[in-house]
C-alpha cells in the first residue's frame, strides 16, 4: 500500500485528519484502508489498526446521514445535493440523505455588522436607517436581518458568514481529493464518475456562495412574471448589494403550506394551489428557468392572495430543444399516448450505454402504461419522473442534472398542492400550458419561423462547404491527406466536385431568397397581393423558378 503526502496549509491537514476519525467512528474504517487514508489516523490507531475493520449495528444509509452531518456545512449539502441523484445513489440512501438539515446556529451580529461594513467601507449607521439584531433566518452560508433604508424602505438583509468561503474551499479539495482517490482505488465507485459528480457539486455550491449572481437570478424572475398579477418577486437593491450581502424587498405573507392561516386571511387554499401550479408550468415550459427549491420556506402567500418566492440561489435551466421536448412529453402525457411518452422520455433523458438499456426501457414502458385508460388526476407528472429516475439508478442510466432537479421541484410543487387542495393535480394544471405550446407551434407564423431558422443554418452550413472541400481537394492535390482509398480519376473526381459546389452555391442562393421572404412575410408589411406582402410572394416565385431549373439540370446530369 502507498501512502498519501497531503501538502497544503496546516487547516488542510486537520481537517483531513478530522473526517478520517469520523469516518472511523461510524464504521467506515475499510473506506480509509480501499482509499489508503489510513495515515491520516493518530498514530495509536495506526499501528494497532483500530477499528479499521469495526462494524456498526445501524444500516449504511443511517451511518452515512451520520457522518455527513458531523462533518459540517459541505458535507451537510453534499448529502442533499446526492439525495437529488436517486440515478446515482440507492432509493433508501437518497431517502435518508434527504432529512439532512441547514440548522446552523447564527452568528453574532458583530460579525455581519463587520462583513457588510467591510464590503461598502462605511458605517452602518450610513447605510441603514436601522437594522435589527436579531436575525429572521440562519442558514449555513448566510443569515438573514430585517432593515430600514434611509429612503424609509424596508428590506432584508442577507449577510455570508465570516471565513465560510476560505472553510468551503478546503472542504471541496478535500472532497475532489477523495473522489479521485475513489476513481483510483475503488472500481464500484469508478462507474458512479465520482469526480464528475464533485465538479458538479462544487459548481453549483460557489454559484450559491455568489449573492450578485442570486440578486441576477431574483430580477430575471421580476422581469418574467411582470405581467402577472399574482405573482410577486421581491426587488432588488443594487446599491446595497455585494458577492457577499444582498438587499432586497421585504415582503409580508403566510407560508404557502400553512392553511391555518390561509383560512384565517379568508384566502382561497384551492386558487393558491392553482397559481402556485400555473407559475411553475410558466418557469419550466415557457421561460426555462425555474426555481429549483420551491419549499415552503421560499414560498408565501400575501394579503393580496399574491404568490410570493424568495431565496434564489438554486435555480434550473432548459434549454430550448429540452423544453420542447417536455412539452411533447406533457402533451403525450395528457394525451394518454404511451408510445410518444416513451418516445420523448427518451430524447430528454438522453440515455447512452448501459449494462441494460432493453431492461431500462421495457421495465420504463411497463410503468407509462399503468397510467393508460387512468383519469388525467390520477396522472402525477412528478411522480412519474421520479420513478423512471429510480428505475435510472438500477440500470446506471445518467440523467441530466437540470431534469433531475426539475423532478425534486415538481415533487415539492405537488405536495404543497395537494396540502392546499386534496384534488391537485400537477398534469391538468400543465394541460392548458401544453394545449396552448402546441396551437402556437401549428400556426402558419411559427412555421414560417421555424423554416426562416432551419434555411439560415442551411444556409450557414452552405456557406462553410465549399471552404471544406476546397481544403481537402488541395489536401488531396498535395498528397498530405492521410486515408485508405486510392486517388484514381482525380481530375474527373474535380470536375464534378466544381459542378457540386456551384448547385450548393445557386442552393444557398436560394435559400437566402426564402429566408428574405419568409421574413418579410413575417413582418406583414405592404403592399399585399391575396392579403399577404407582395415582396415576399415575388421572392417565393423567384425562389421556386431557381429551384425548379436546378432540379431540372440534376435531372438531365442522372445525379437527382
Amino acid at each position: 500500500m502507498g501512502v498519501i503526502v497531503i501538502i497544503g496549509p496546516i487547516e488542510f491537514v486537520k481537517r483531513y485528519r478530522f473526517i478520517a476519525s469520523v469516518l472511523l467512528k461510524h464504521g467506515f474504517g475499510y473506506l480509509l484502508k480501499e482509499l489508503q487514508l489510513h495515515s491520516m489516523l493518530p498514530l495509536s490507531q495506526r499501528v494497532m489498526r483500530s477499528g479499521l475493520g469495526k462494524e456498526i449495528s445501524q444500516p449504511f444509509p443511517v451511518r452515512a446521514r451520520l457522518v455527513l452531518e458531523e462533518l459540517g456545512v459541505v458535507s451537510t449539502k453534499f448529502g442533499q445535493f446526492l439525495s437529488t441523484r436517486p440515478d446515482i445513489v440507492s432509493p433508501e440512501l437518497a431517502k435518508e440523505l434527504a432529512k439532512l438539515q441547514d440548522n446552523t446556529k447564527p452568528f453574532e451580529f458583530k460579525f455581519a455588522q463587520e462583513r457588510i461594513e467591510k464590503e461598502f467601507k462605511v458605517p452602518l449607521g450610513e447605510l441603514f436607517e436601522y437594522i435589527e439584531e436579531k436575525p429572521l433566518a440562519s442558514a449555513s452560508i448566510g443569515q438573514v436581518h430585517r432593515a430600514r433604508l434611509k429612503n424609509g424602505k424596508t428590506v432584508i438583509v442577507k449577510v455570508q458568514r465570516p471565513g465560510i468561503e476560505e472553510s468551503i474551499e478546503i472542504d471541496l479539495a478535500i472532497l475532489m481529493d477523495l473522489a479521485r482517490l475513489a476513481e483510483k482505488h475503488m472500481a464500484s465507485m469508478r462507474v458512479l464518475g465520482p469526480v464528475a459528480l464533485v465538479e458538479e457539486f462544487s459548481r453549483s455550491l460557489r454559484r450559491e456562495l455568489d449573492y450578485v449572481r442570486e440578486g441576477r437570478n431574483a430580477e430575471r424572475f421580476r422581469k418574467n412574471f411582470k405581467e402577472i398579477k399574482y405573482v410577486k418577486i421581491p426587488l432588488v437593491f443594487w446599491n446595497y448589494t455585494t458577492k457577499h450581502v444582498l438587499a432586497m424587498e421585504y415582503l409580508k405573507g403566510i407560508k404557502v403550506n400553512d392553511l391555518e392561516k390561509i383560512r384565517k386571511a379568508k384566502l382561497n387554499p384551492k386558487k393558491i394551489a392553482e397559481y402556485g401550479a400555473k407559475t411553475f408550468m410558466k418557469q419550466v415550459l415557457v421561460d426555462g428557468f425555474f426555481h429549483a427549491d420551491p419549499h415552503p420556506g421560499n414560498i408565501f402567500v400575501t394579503k393580496k392572495g399574491m404568490i410570493a418566492f424568495m431565496d434564489f440561489g438554486m435555480t434550473g435551466f432548459i434549454d430550448l430543444k429540452t423544453k420542447k421536448e417536455l412539452a411533447n412529453l406533457f402533451i403525450a402525457i395528457i394525451a394518454q399516448d404511451t408510445e410518444k411518452t416513451m418516445k420523448w422520455l427518451f430524447r430528454i433523458i438522453k440515455v447512452g450505454n448501459t449494462a441494460d438499456l432493453e431492461g431500462f426501457k421495457r421495465d420504463v414502458n411497463e410503468m407509462i402504461a399503468q397510467y393508460h385508460g387512468a383519469s388525467l388526476k390520477e396522472v402525477e407528472i412528478g411522480s412519474l419522473l421520479n420513478e423512471v429516475i429510480a428505475l435510472a439508478h438500477t440500470y446506471r442510466v445518467r440523467i441530466p442534472s437540470n431534469l433531475l432537479l426539475l423532478g425534486k421541484a415538481m415533487i415539492t410543487i405537488e405536495g404543497i398542492g395537494r396540502q392546499l387542495d386534496p384534488e391537485f393535480n400537477l398534469a391538468e394544471a400543465a394541460q392548458p400550458f401544453a394545449k396552448k405550446l402546441l396551437k402556437e407551434r401549428i400556426s402558419p407564423k411559427r412555421i414560417m419561423q421555424n423554416w426562416a431558422e432551419n434555411l439560415l443554418e442551411l444556409n450557414d452550413l452552405g456557406a462553410e462547404l465549399p471552404g471544406r472541400l476546397s481544403r481537402i481537394l488541395q489536401k488531396i492535390e498535395a498528397g498530405s491527406l492521410k486515408m485508405d482509398v486510392q486517388h484514381q480519376g482525380l481530375g474527373e473526381f474535380t470536375s464534378e466536385l466544381n459542378k457540386s459546389s456551384n448547385r450548393i452555391a445557386i442552393s444557398m442562393i436560394i435559400s437566402a431568397i426564402i429566408v428574405g421572404s419568409s421574413l418579410i412575410i413575417i413582418s406583414n408589411k405592404g403592399p399585399f397581393v391575396f392579403g399577404m406582402p407582395a415582396i415576399g410572394l415575388v421572392g417565393f416565385c423567384f425562389a421556386a423558378l431557381l429551384g425548379a431549373l436546378l432540379v431540372v439540370s440534376m435531372l438531365r446530369a442522372g445525379k437527382f
